[in-house]
Parts: C-alpha cells; sequence; structure tokens
C-alpha cells in the first residue's frame, strides 16, 4: 500500500506544478489573445481533485473530513468526482490485495 500512496503522491506532485504553470499562462497577455482561457487546465485540476480525495481515503479519512462543507454534496459534479475516486481507490486497493494473495508470483 506504501509504493501505491507514494505513487499517487508522486502524481499529485507533477500535476500541482502543471497546474502552477498553466494558471500563470492566464495572466500572460499574449498566450490566446489575452482571453485568459488556458486549454487543459479544468481537466488537470479535476484529475488533481479525484486522486487527491483518493489518497485521502487510502490514508483512512472520511470524506467529511475530506471535502469542505461549501461543496454540495448533491450537485452532478460532486457526486461524479466522488465516483471516480472511490474507483480509484477500489482499483489501488485491488492491486494491494493481489500483491498480498501471492506476494512470490
Amino acid at each position: 500500500m506504501k509504493a501505491q500512496l507514494a505513487k499517487l503522491k508522486a502524481e499529485l506532485k507533477v500535476l500541482a506544478n502543471e497546474i502552477r504553470e498553466l494558471k500563470k499562462l492566464r495572466k500572460d497577455p499574449n498566450h490566446n489573445n489575452g482571453c485568459g482561457y488556458v486549454n487543459g487546465l479544468g481537466s488537470r485540476q479535476s484529475d488533481f481533485r479525484i486522486k487527491h480525495i483518493a489518497r485521502c481515503l487510502l490514508r483512512g479519512r472520511t470524506m467529511e473530513q475530506i471535502e469542505s462543507s461549501h461543496r454540495e454534496e448533491n450537485k452532478y459534479e460532486t457526486q461524479w468526482t466522488h465516483k471516480q475516486a472511490m474507483a480509484l481507490v477500489a482499483k489501488i486497493t485491488e492491486e494491494v490485495a493481489s500483491e498480498i494473495v501471492r506476494p512470490g508470483a
């Protein structure tokens, strides 16, 4: 499990750096005619949020501890993100369980 958490943390660090760099482009007047839109920023932010929630769940946090109170539980975006995070948690948990079952294979 520690290896998966370390891998997830490394992915989060890479995504955070990419997001930071893309956010800087929003202020650049020469980028995209100065309109402020940066292609790919929203998808990276969504990926980061999903992986962040998954990592926190794997470390033993509850959803209430992870999500702030300003997010509405009934909003489609929030529900979709939680489903994606739970799918990632299930995948990692399954990988860990299969490694435990066959450690020498």
